[in-house]
């Protein structure tokens, strides 16, 4: 392995490579710590309330329903889908066609 690969690798581990010159102590290091990185925790385990499966299973039961519901939404809304909500879409009530199309055509940046 070549010293920059093992930098690289000695980086992503969280070890401070600023100190060492040589390639045996980069070694040296990068051994180190990839056995701190064996011997480190596993994560902890679930809750102790926690029961396995017993959540419902997507589909099983109404839920998505009183969703609906909650959120005021009954499913008789108006069938034209041109028919926009402009005072929740505020940006709806522009009408593009009115503008220039030298407008759309600006540089995003100044020039260089």
């Amino acid at each position: 392995m070549r010293v920059p690969a093992i930098k690289a690798e000695l980086a992503a581990l969280g070890v401070d490579a600023s100190t060492m010159f040589e390639k045996v102590d980069f070694v040296e290091a990068l051994l180190k710590a990839r056995l701190m990185k064996k011997a480190e925790r596993p994560p902890r385990g679930a809750a102790k309330d926690f029961e396995y499966g017993a959540q419902s299973r997507q589909g099983e039961d109404g839920g998505m329903e009183d969703a609906f519901k909650a959120a005021g939404w009954t499913g008789e809304e108006e069938r034209d889908p041109y028919n926009v909500d402009t005072a929740r879409s505020p940006g709806l009530r522009r009408n593009f066609a009115d503008v220039g199309r030298d407008d759309f055509r600006k540089p995003w940046t100044g020039a260089r």
